[in-house]
């Protein structure tokens, strides 16, 4: 279930590589990286309003710009199509069934968004996702101190996904994708293999899962930039 910010993109995403597969879906809230498919931009976050209906509270509303991307400009227009139709109902629904509300945002925001990215004007949607959560009220005790927050800091991780044959020189890996199932952080590889991966904590370990011409492997890293990744390929027929 989609409990975070975090978690809500990384749910929409997956739902939206689901519904276009084998279309690439990318969740990026650093430089674009050029690449066929749909890319999610986060483009604000803002408290929402109280909904009191089912015992529910709409803690934020989050903004997020989709564009298409497509060398053939046909397909470009047939998948930023698929994209709008999907979301004209008004919800999608995650991995484990929960129904998610969604709003098509109209107008000029979409170009201001874009240009907001630095992106040139392109085939693309603002849509505002909603995070709901249950919540139990139950009566509390007077808070007799005020209560600190303490913003920790967010780093990102960048490098090359290599595959390794044996004989061979190690070759960029495009199209692979490098996910931190702890933090519920996900991204592709371009054409040349270069990754980026935002939303990590600015140091220490993290564990990292590569998926790529249907192989898995996994690895710890320590390192936040310069970053190689090698994928055996031993077991690719």
């Amino acid at each position: 279930m989609a409990d975070t910010v975090g978690g809500l993109l990384f749910a929409f995403q997956s739902w939206l590589a689901s519904e276009f597969a084998p279309a690439t879906v990318r969740l990026d809230v650093a430089e674009p990286v050029p690449n066929e498919g749909i890319s999610i931009f986060v483009t604000r976050v803002e408290r929402g309003t109280e909904d009191r209906r089912a015992g529910e509270y709409l803690a934020v509303d989050v903004s997020v710009l989709l564009v298409v991307d497509h060398r053939e400009p046909a397909e470009a227009a047939n998948l930023a199509g698929e994209v709008v139709f999907a979301l004209s109902e008004g919800q999608w629904i995650d991995e484990s069934g929960k129904r998610h509300r969604v709003e098509l945002v109209a107008g000029t925001e979409v170009d201001a968004a874009l240009a907001a990215l630095g992106r040139p004007r392109a085939l693309a949607t603002l849509v505002r996702l909603s995070l709901v959560r249950e919540r139990e009220r139950r009566a509390v005790r007077p808070v007799l101190k005020p209560l600190e927050l303490e913003i920790g800091e967010i780093g990102q991780m960048e490098g090359t996904v290599v595959g390794e044959i044996p004989g061979s020189e190690p070759r960029p890996l495009p199209e692979a994708r490098v996910t931190a199932p702890d933090f519920r952080r996900t991204t592709v590889s371009d054409n040349d293999g270069r990754f980026r991966l935002a939303g990590l904590p600015p140091e220490g370990p993290v564990s990292l899962v590569v998926s790529a011409k249907g192989l898995t492997h996994s690895v710890s890293v320590s390192k936040r930039s310069g970053v190689r990744l090698v994928v055996p390929m031993n077991n690719l027929n």
